[in-house]
């Protein structure tokens, strides 16, 4: 049974990185793609702010450490790091934690959604996969998403526009549309990716993170590619 309690962004994104029968993440980098959907949420709902009077540097607006384990660990990074942070370092230092995506997806298995099954390769290896429990969740993000993007009467609320940018940016989407749907839709995809259909507030959100995301990508493409050569 799923828990009434409404899924963060991050939640919402892993489900759509998520095989629903395998239960196995769909690409890589879901780590950047996590880091980012948690600071999208905690700065539309000004947990954190972003300070252009201090070179852009991170803010925290929390009073005390949140229960939520993936804030409280970007609370923690910001709070005990020894110079002022701005987005794109606090993300990349969110992305290189080791546990963010045990973290995640814990959460779900918490909430009922998905399950946590040990899978041995070759009689030798094992390794963790999180099959599908309860579709009902994610069958309502796909279809908030497609929604969003096909209606276009439709009114975006900010989270919405946050999961579509972040989905978009790193290949998630395609689990709520095809490849030709996409194209098709492109021009719409492009402005709610950009921000452009959501308020001042929300597009500074959109625009700060969808640019540490795609930063923190390019750093580790090019240091993997220096580690293989």
């Amino acid at each position: 049974m799923t828990e009434s309690k409404p899924l963060h962004l991050y939640e919402e994104l892993l489900l759509l990185a998520l095989h629903d029968e395998k239960g196995t993440l769909n690409s890589g980098y879901i780590e950047h793609a996590l880091a980012g959907a948690v600071l999208a949420e905690l700065l539309l709902e000004e947990q954190i702010i972003i300070d252009d009077q201090a070179n852009g540097t991170i803010k925290l607006q929390m009073e005390k450490e949140p229960d939520d384990p993936l804030f409280r660990k970007a609370y923690r990074l910001i709070n005990l790091w020894q110079k002022p942070m701005n987005l794109e370092e606090l993300l990349s230092e969110l992305a290189n934690l080791t546990s963010l995506r045990y973290l995640a997806t814990e959460q779900l298995c918490q909430r009922g959604i998905v399950d946590d099954v040990e899978e041995t390769i070759l009689y030798i290896f094992s390794r963790k996969v999180y099959p599908t429990l309860d579709p009902a969740p994610k069958q309502e993000i796909v279809s908030r998403i497609r929604d969003g993007i096909f209606n276009e009467q439709a009114q975006l609320d900010p989270r919405t526009c946050a999961l579509i940018s972040l989905a978009h940016h790193t290949d998630y989407i395609t689990a709520a549309i095809s490849f030709h749907e996409r194209a098709k839709h492109k021009a719409r995809i492009e402005a709610i990716a950009k921000g452009e259909l959501a308020g001042s507030a929300t597009q500074k959100a959109i625009a700060a993170c969808q640019a540490a995301v795609a930063a923190s990508l390019v750093f580790t493409t090019i240091m993997m590619s220096q580690m293989n050569n």
